[in-house]
């Protein structure tokens, strides 16, 4: 360890497996992850960004001379796992990691319990886990994906959140409400525009992110229409860059996030936080395990219990605790705090 009691990792050689040249997602995530981490030791990175439908997950992409290379001379790979693109790679690498004795770390970022044939695909990952020597989740509530034998390997680090500096926000008339990122049906949106109905004519929603399919672009558009909310309703419906996408969340009065219930950790609702806009969540377990103020939860299950909660968090008080919470974790959760949480995790897997 070093003389602030930090484990010295600047030697060590990390492989890191992710998605990195696309925009969005676990690209972006790895990409803040990255820029902390190379602080805390050496990081190369094998970009995993595009396969076949027919290749997606399959193993193909595994037998690349250069991972393979990669993987021998590293001292530890790390893959961000999602389930589509690794569901037999993941088995391939973690398996020449063991044949190679370079230990293996996955972070967990996706559910399966809400996916068909859960039950198959959980005891899949209960084999795979047997390969790897540390699982990384962001809350307590996803360890609950990992069964009892493979729960003493699992660690938890908390989803990133960038720090902008003095960023100064004060509870404001809630009249311009955002819902910020890829638009997708797990996500809410047909109750949050039904909402509208059941608030002052003032109250205006923006769309920032594009649909994850023409089919529900369309669906949501007409559902717009046929509610007589096209004024009240403004749908930027393309990939917005980061930029654009902060100024978005600094410009609005409230962010909503009303998620299904099964949803994990969100890199909105980080982005969310990073800028202190306040911002409504599902009150889900996922999201339980890292806000702490009651007044940042609302019930997604109709249109009128969204208007209700944001009619209660159009209030001075009310606000400003949720803004006083994601200070907090702000000092909690930064990136540069996760980094070295990270790196700490190498060193322990290294030294077993």
């Amino acid at each position: 360890m070093d003389k602030d009691g930090q484990t010295d990792m600047t030697n060590r050689d990390v492989l890191l497996v992710t998605p990195w040249e696309r925009k969005g997602g676990l690209a972006t995530y790895s990409d803040y992850l990255v820029s902390e981490l190379r602080n805390e030791c050496n990081v190369s990175i094998f970009a995993w960004d595009y396969e076949s439908l027919l290749a997606r997950g399959s193993g193909q992409a595994v037998f690349d001379f250069a991972l393979v290379k990669s993987i021998r001379k590293s001292d530890v790979i790390h893959v961000q796992y999602t389930f589509g693109r690794y569901l037999l790679s993941f088995f391939f690498i973690a398996l020449l990691g063991k044949l190679m004795r370079t230990p293996v770390t996955m972070t967990q970022h996706e559910r399966f319990d809400n996916l068909p044939v859960p039950r198959l695909l959980y005891l899949w990952h209960q084999f795979l886990y047997f390969f790897v020597d540390e699982i990384i989740v962001h809350t307590e509530n996803r360890k609950t994906i990992v069964g009892a034998y493979h729960r003493p390997n699992v660690t938890v680090i908390p989803h990133g959140v960038l720090e902008h500096g003095d960023v100064e926000r004060e509870p404001r008339d809630i009249n311009d409400i955002l819902i910020p990122g890829l638009v997708r049906p797990i996500k809410g949106h047909p109750n949050l525009i039904g909402a509208l109905n059941h608030l002052p004519e003032n109250v205006t929603l923006t769309i920032a992110g594009s649909a994850s399919s023409p089919e529900y672009g369309t669906e949501l558009k007409e559902l717009i229409e046929s509610a007589g909310l096209s004024e009240r309703v403004t749908w930027e419906d393309e990939f917005l860059p980061e930029d654009e996408m902060f100024q978005r969340i600094c410009e609005a009065d409230l962010a909503v996030l009303p998620y299904e219930e099964h949803t994990s950790m969100s890199g909105m609702l980080a982005h969310c936080i990073s800028w202190k806009t306040p911002t409504l969540v599902t009150d889900c377990p996922s999201f339980r395990c890292v806000i702490n103020t009651e007044e940042a939860f609302l019930d997604g299950r109709s249109s009128e219990l969204i208007a209700d909660s944001i009619e209660r968090v159009n209030n001075e008080s009310v606000q400003g605790e949720i803004i006083m919470e994601f200070e907090e974790l702000i000092s909690e959760c930064n990136w540069r705090r996760v980094s070295q949480m990270t790196s700490n995790i190498y060193e322990t897997v290294i030294n077993k």
